[in-house]
């Protein structure tokens, strides 16, 4: 490196710097990619006496930089606005492995992004090959700008060049459709046969779905539906979701609604591609339907009556403008089996008023059905929120301990990988080859508990902590209360909020990782 942006003596305070680690696809977060960029950039650091930030290393782990949903909407969006914010003195360094890591989207675009981020002050430095952007440096010496543009256009071609080489793959796989089918996912009432490639009916299930048909010609909605099943005990499609909390494996109104608008009832199929819009991954149809794709479970004529009947009913639900009624979505729990709760309305003709209930309970899958009064859960918590926030535990040390804790056990369980594999290829062994998938399982748990910790570990970080809760209290003190704005905030706060009123106590599942406790009525058992 020819260059350096400071060679410190000893008495002068270190410069501050961060480091940006991104890679394109979550299947690289179980390779080598962030713990080189890491070890890189605390290498950098120590040889040119840097001070690294070890709090506020900013991840975007699985985000493409190709589509820009980085700087839009993750980490380094959010470093930009730390620096706008003051969160991070404007002289810091932005440490990268390179500058795609940034972007590569068009080189134009990237630029841009590359601007955004010198003209707040900061200097990013590339470790790969010593480069140092500034403002100043840009705007004074032509070459510094011409490379970053060669750099980007490299890495914007070679990213257009993947993915087209993606959409051709795909395309072909289309064109045969007919003979060979596209993908080994079925809908859940059809099997694969991947001797003969053909696909076959599970009948028991098929009439599961033909009589969600029927019914729902019949006049019976999508929750009663799954009401009747729940009583009858019919077992539900597919699996529980590992990991789920208490049991939701039951029939729910969302999965009638979502067989009943599937068109692979008919036997056709919607291939589809993935879409970056607004910063986020979209499913979007990829070209026309393949008719005859599958085997037809549902007459056609059955499946666009019902469509019709779909549509007429949708169009006299109000929505009031798409507002939250619930300012608790998402987040409360059933204290006894654990499952979520869910909000009922008492109806348009009806007296009362709208309760907390068990979705399990409500669906008739089980549990019990309590009500527990919404207003009297939101009043308190709105009338207390000082105190509830002031409450919350920082749960920092223990964050901590739990990300270095897991991060050992995933580097043992890796190593664990290697050596049973090794053992495997000298020679095959069922007991070696049992082994070896249960250390596969053990280092899928152990990652996901990482990822976990860690994202609680950035959500307990205080400059990002004291942003949530001023939104949610600016949320809150609004007339009316803006239950959406102050939903988001809480849910970047909380896990979750189980509302117990056997004891009459709300219990505070705080994404740093601790809890608190507020008695909100009388004990109802």
């Amino acid at each position: 490196m020819n260059e350096h942006i400071i060679t410190p003596a000893s008495e002068q305070v270190k410069p501050k710097a961060y480091s940006y680690i991104r890679f394109s696809t979550p299947e690289q977060a179980q390779g080598d990619s962030q713990r080189r960029q890491k070890d890189d950039a605390e290498k950098y650091a120590l040889q040119h006496g840097l001070d690294l930030d070890d709090k506020l290393t900013f991840k975007d782990l699985g985000v493409s930089a190709y589509r820009g949903k980085n700087a839009e909407t993750g980490r380094l969006g959010e470093f930009l606005e730390a620096v706008r914010e003051g969160m991070i003195e404007r002289n810091a360094i932005l440490l990268v492995e390179s500058l795609d890591r940034i972007s590569r989207q068009a080189a134009r675009k990237a630029l841009r992004i590359l601007e955004d981020i010198v003209d707040e002050g900061i200097t990013v430095i590339t470790i790969n090959d010593g480069a140092v952007y500034t403002a100043k440096k840009l705007n004074e010496e032509p070459m510094s700008l011409l490379m970053a543009i060669l750099i980007f256009i490299r890495a914007n071609e070679e990213s257009a060049n993947k993915a087209g080489r993606l959409a051709a793959a795909w395309a072909a796989k289309r064109d045969a459709a007919q003979s060979k089918p596209l993908t080994a996912l079925v809908p859940a009432w059809l099997k694969l046969d991947k001797k003969t490639g053909a696909f076959e009916v599970i009948e028991e299930r098929a009439e599961i779905v033909r009589r969600i048909y029927r019914e729902t010609i019949e006049g019976a909605g999508y929750g009663l539906i799954a009401k009747r099943f729940n009583d009858e005990g019919i077992t539900p499609f597919g699996k529980p979701k590992k990991g789920s909390k208490g049991d939701t494996h039951y029939w729910h109104r969302t999965y009638v609604q979502k067989i009943l608008r599937n068109p692979a009832v008919t036997g056709e199929y919607t291939p589809h591609r993935m879409e970056h819009a607004d910063g986020k991954k979209v499913r979007k149809p990829a070209g026309e339907r393949i008719a005859n794709y599958f085997p037809a479970v549902v007459d056609a004529e059955l499946y666009q009556a019902v469509q019709a009947m779909r549509q007429a009913r949708s169009s006299k639900i109000q929505t009031g403008r798409g507002s939250l009624q619930n300012l608790l979505t998402g987040l409360i729990v059933c204290p006894i089996c654990g499952s979520t709760m869910t909000r009922k309305s008492p109806g348009a003709t009806k007296k009362g008023e709208s309760v907390f209930v068990c979705a399990k309970a409500k669906a008739g899958a089980g549990c019990k059905f309590h009500g527990v009064k919404q207003h009297t859960v939101e009043g308190f918590i709105v009338e207390n929120i000082d105190r509830l926030l002031a409450e919350m535990p920082s749960g920092n040390d223990t964050l901590d301990a739990q990300v270095e804790n897991l991060s050992a056990g995933l580097h043992a369980c890796g190593d664990h990988i290697d050596n049973l594999t090794k053992a495997l290829m000298d020679g095959y062994s069922p007991t070696i080859a049992a082994a070896l998938r249960k250390a596969e399982q053990d280092h899928e748990e152990t990652k996901a508990q990482l990822d976990d910790a860690l994202a609680r570990q950035a959500a307990a970080s205080d400059a990002w902590t004291s942003k949530r809760i001023e939104s949610l209290t600016g949320a809150l003190s609004e007339e009316p209360i803006d239950k959406t704005r102050a939903n988001v905030a809480l849910r970047q706060l909380l896990n979750s909020i189980v509302i117990d009123y056997r004891d009459g106590c709300l219990y505070f599942n705080w994404k740093n990782g601790g809890t608190s406790s507020a008695a909100f009525a009388w004990p109802e058992e």
